[in-house]
């Protein structure tokens, strides 16, 4: 009874922070770095306002129920709403094994 309760409060917490803070993204392209753990991803992020970032932002990422991962991105594209990300992989983590839609809070 007690898993119950406890899992209908986790579902309605996280369907919670998914509705007030995540904006969906797109995963354009991954590339692997030869003979390195490094992956390139390239995201499109519509309604990201990169024309306002004036720092280096960092965008956090859902990697599962209730855990995030925190990534910043580089050359960023303003007027196509894009940009890329470097994420290092040589470590097992929800972070490296996630495969899922991207879902980020800005």
């Amino acid at each position: 009874m007690e898993l119950n309760i406890i899992k209908t409060l986790k579902t309605k917490v996280t369907t919670a922070v998914d509705k007030r803070l995540l904006k969906q993204g797109r995963v354009l392209e991954v590339r692997w770095w030869p003979g390195s753990p490094v992956v390139e991803i390239d995201l499109y992020l519509p309604g990201s306002r990169m024309q306002t970032w004036v720092e280096v932002p960092y965008i956090k990422f859902r990697v599962a129920d209730l855990q995030f991962r925190d990534y910043t991105p580089f050359g960023w594209d303003a007027e196509t709403e894009t940009c890329s990300l470097l994420v290092d992989a040589a470590h097992k983590g929800l972070g490296t094994s996630w495969h899922g839609p991207c879902k980020l809070v800005t």
